[in-house]
């Protein structure tokens, strides 16, 4: 057994529905200490990054990967040109171990909103880039399938520090995304992490 523990509580457990057992109503059967594993920060190493991306175009909305945050009318897309790369983040637990398997399934989120990804033995792929925002349409429309299908935009060569809370299952991870250098340069994306 994994030695985690956030908190270290003692589990009381009292039988309430006594007619059958003939014992005193709120009798305690058993007490045992029980380890309680809480996410708590993004692990390290942290994930960097530095090669060619090929720009794409997509249509990003709050469901998709990356998910796009910016209010949008519902049903609507918003037509992007992107360069980006999947960066495998792991989450530690409060004594710095991996986060185990009891919290596969549990969805990621920055700034408090879902980036649509779930945690997965102890770790979630973000993905991590630029783009260049092009124009906002009706999901299916004709417009989105010829973007999908035309040239990528040109993306300008731009570079910017991120700082993201995250949390996951309802905890905070400290730190979270602190520092992270986004560089894209000519058709080279560069991610760093002091």
């Amino acid at each position: 057994m994994e030695a985690v523990a956030t908190a270290i509580a003692v589990a009381t457990i009292a039988f309430f529905e006594t007619s059958t057992m003939n014992l005193p109503r709120s009798s305690y059967l058993e007490t045992d200490m029980v380890i309680v594993q809480v996410p708590t920060a993004i692990g390290t190493p942290h994930p960097t990054f530095s090669g060619k991306v090929t720009p794409t175009n997509a249509a990003l909305d709050p469901a998709t990967v990356p998910a796009y945050f910016s209010p949008l009318p519902a049903g609507d897309v918003e037509l992007v040109t992107e360069a980006i790369t999947p960066l495998k983040v792991k989450v530690d637990d409060q004594f710095g171990n991996t986060l185990g398997s009891e919290y596969n399934g549990q969805t990621v989120f920055e700034n408090e909103k879902s980036i649509n990804v779930e945690i997965k033995d102890g770790q979630y792929v973000d993905e991590v880039g630029v783009f260049a925002a092009n124009s906002r349409t009706s999901s299916g429309s004709l417009a989105e399938r010829q973007w999908l299908a035309g040239n990528p935009a040109t993306i300008p060569n731009l570079s910017f520090t991120q700082n993201i809370p995250v949390e996951v299952a309802g905890f905070t991870l400290n730190p979270g995304v602190v520092n992270r250098g986004v560089k894209y340069n000519n058709g080279t994306l560069t991610v760093t992490r002091p």
